[in-house]
């Protein structure tokens, strides 16, 4: 499922009750710098709430304005916002053309301001930012574990977001993305107004906005905090970790090696050992042939030993079901496709560095 998304500031006015009406959230600029407020923010934000949609707010980031100062800015002006279940907490990194009032930032801003956020609302801050940003001239490793919400635009025509932009979009561009192998969020329109696409339901939204604790427990828990155990108290596997992080999001675009093809339990199934998990069974790990294309044989469909194979288009991402912390090396993920066959299980590892 995707949720459609807008998001407005100042030159919106109070006047956003189509935009509301027409997304399933909503996201709203707060603050810039340490010196600028959107006067219209809080009945803005109020009719999202008001409508039971979701709700973001962002901060736009100044160079050369300390990081601190800025992120404190930020949750002064939000108040109990910043820690109210669901209400994500966003970082906008944008240079601008006008480089006397908007000096080029330096790449380190995002990490500071995001910790100290962090640290005093027990939420995770996401990160807005262009595909040129991305790719051109900073290094992301310090951000790249946190939601990414991306802007590119292929046509920018104010025309409805589609299969076929998605399919633009991944063939292009997300499969090239540096520091990023999950992006959360695409902005792909800003006619009339921005307009984003958020790849998950409303459970994963609130997954990766956080707990939203008070700020003295926050504080409290980044100061204590050891090793993360999972729900039965064993210790979290880093791959299933990553996947938690991200709100439970996989994806696969790339392609993988077809081992072999049986016909069990009345289904045509692929084994992938470049996926499956250990020890490989057909009734947990066998992926079935229908959600997948045979790039060596896109007519006749084969599926013979050693084939390329790649998930069709509806079937590259989804949502991770189950964890299996205890499973193999490094832990396994069930998948459920939605095709009515159950879950999929996957090595944790394999799922996540797959392209």
């Amino acid at each position: 499922m995707t949720l459609y998304v807008g998001d407005v500031a100042s030159h919106q006015g109070d006047n956003i009750d189509g935009i509301v009406n027409d997304n399933n959230a909503v996201i709203v600029k707060v603050t810039e710098g340490n010196y600028y407020v959107n006067p219209n923010w809080q009945t803005q934000a109020k009719k999202v709430l008001n409508a039971g949609k979701k709700l973001g707010l962002y901060h736009f980031i100044n160079a050369g304005v300390d990081n601190q100062t800025q992120a404190q800015f930020f949750l002064d002006n939000i108040g109990d916002l910043a820690t109210q279940a669901g209400v994500a907490l966003i970082l906008d990194f944008e240079n601008m053309s006008n480089r006397e009032q908007y000096p080029t930032l330096t790449g380190e801003e995002p990490k500071a301001i995001a910790d100290y956020i962090d640290a005093n609302t027990g939420k995770t801050t996401w990160l807005y930012i262009g595909y040129a940003d991305i790719q051109n001239g900073y290094s992301w490793d310090d951000m790249k574990d946190r939601p990414l919400w991306v802007a590119d635009y292929p046509t920018n025509d104010g025309g409805p977001y589609t299969q076929e932009l998605q399919d633009w979009v991944d063939k292009n561009h997300f499969n090239k993305l540096k520091f990023w192998s999950i992006v959360t969020m695409w902005q792909y329109d800003s006619v009339p107004y921005d307009r984003s696409v958020f790849y998950g339901d409303e459970g994963t939204w609130d997954k990766l906005v956080g707990a939203g604790q008070s700020r003295e427990q926050a504080t409290f828990r980044v100061q204590s905090a050891s090793v993360a155990n999972d729900s039965t108290g064993t210790v979290a596997k880093p791959y299933i970790d990553n996947f938690k992080r991200v709100g439970d999001i996989w994806v696969i675009k790339g392609s993988f090696r077809n081992t072999t093809t049986q016909f069990v339990n009345s289904i045509y199934q692929s084994r992938v050992d470049d996926l499956c998990a250990d020890p490989f069974d057909w009734l947990h790990n066998g992926i079935y042939t229908k959600l997948l294309d045979d790039l060596d044989d896109m007519e006749g469909r084969s599926f013979e030993d050693g084939h390329s194979l790649k998930f069709k288009p509806e079937y590259q991402r989804g949502t991770i079901a189950k964890y299996a912390p205890n499973v193999g090396e490094h832990g396994a993920v069930a998948v459920d496709f939605g095709d009515g066959n159950g879950l999929i299980w996957f090595d944790a590892k394999k799922l996540w560095e797959h392209e």
